[in-house]
């Protein structure tokens, strides 16, 4: 048995695990928690309200909340406040901060040293704060391993072996791109300056850029992470098997949090879509027309409205 299947076969068996008598418990949760906020966005604060309570339900080992907010330390802490009496084990930690020089075997110290540079000028480290959730104490030093950037969070999230793979595959390929268009204009012994003057301007590189958020969120909307290709041309794919746990979960616990997702996937798609495709063509949001701002302001605002229905529920 290989391990991705061996992977699979763990996920099964734990998919089955919830019992009537913790239904209630789920509930009870749920209602403490559905009007906090775990993220800047209606789609994302669903997603992580599921995140959580499939922790809680012991369906997933760990997870993670804060990836999405800059300077975000406080909100975290208030977030960690609200979760403390559920007998979870909370851990705050800083974000993680992957550099370029481990996808960059091969090339010229000055040439990683240089892409790290820009990279750290354009994304400082430790603007985030993570905060990390599981009902195992033990796994603290794996969640710490993580940050340290021994292990991939993907595993630590229980994501997909070969979803993971994919993710992983890209990065490199983008990063091993960057450096080789960097080479290919300074040469292979060049000034550090020379190089920081080249990243400052467009390279001749094609991203692996992709939609598969977008269509995972369109056929799998219950999952936390993009599906690989593999898994979002089949429907017997771990991902296919995650979003029924999860959807399954979601249900036994309330149909109103089930409607509310459904309606929402489809809305945050066509907004995430608007986004991809200004990417690929180079355009911001100044730059859009004026027809597709509205289309996103009211996308958004159904966004919001759908959010709200179910968090204030039992809150007037």
């Amino acid at each position: 048995m290989d391990d991705r299947q061996e992977d699979r076969n763990q996920q099964t068996h734990s998919l089955h695990r919830v019992g009537a008598e913790d239904i209630e418990r789920l509930r009870a949760v749920y209602r403490s928690l559905r009007g906090v906020r775990f993220a800047p966005t209606p789609w994302v604060s669903l997603k992580d309200l599921l995140a959580l309570l499939a922790v809680v339900a012991r369906l997933k080992s760990v997870a993670a909340f804060g990836f999405l907010d800059d300077d975000n330390e406080g909100s975290i802490r208030q977030l960690r406040e609200a979760l403390i009496n559920f007998g979870l084990t909370t851990i705050l930690t800083p974000e993680i901060w992957r550099p370029s020089s481990s996808y960059l075997e091969g090339f010229p110290s000055e040439i990683v040293a240089a892409l790290e540079q820009e990279y750290e000028g354009r994304y400082p480290r430790n603007r985030k704060s993570l905060l990390w959730v599981t009902c195992d104490a033990t796994k603290s030093s794996a969640i710490k391993n993580v940050v340290r950037n021994a292990a991939q969070v993907g595993h630590m999230l229980g994501y997909p072996v070969c979803c993971v793979e994919q993710d992983v595959a890209e990065l490199k390929r983008d990063n091993r791109a960057i450096a080789t268009a960097v080479m290919d204009a300074v040469g292979t012994d060049p000034e550090p300056q020379a190089i920081l003057n080249v990243l400052r301007n467009p390279l001749p590189v094609e991203s692996s850029l992709n939609d598969n958020l977008i269509r995972t969120d369109e056929r799998f909307p219950f999952v936390f992470h993009a599906a690989c290709n593999e898994c979002l041309t089949s429907e017997e794919s771990q991902t296919a098997a995650l979003n029924a746990a999860y959807e399954k979960l979601a249900h036994e616990i309330d149909n109103a949090l089930v409607t509310a997702m459904r309606r929402m996937a489809p809305l945050e798609a066509a907004i995430q879509r608007i986004g991809y495709e200004s990417e690929l063509h180079g355009l911001t949001y100044e730059t859009l027309s004026a027809g597709t701002k509205q289309k996103l302001a009211a996308l958004n605002a159904n966004c919001r409205e759908l959010y709200l229905s179910l968090t204030s529920i039992g809150r007037e």
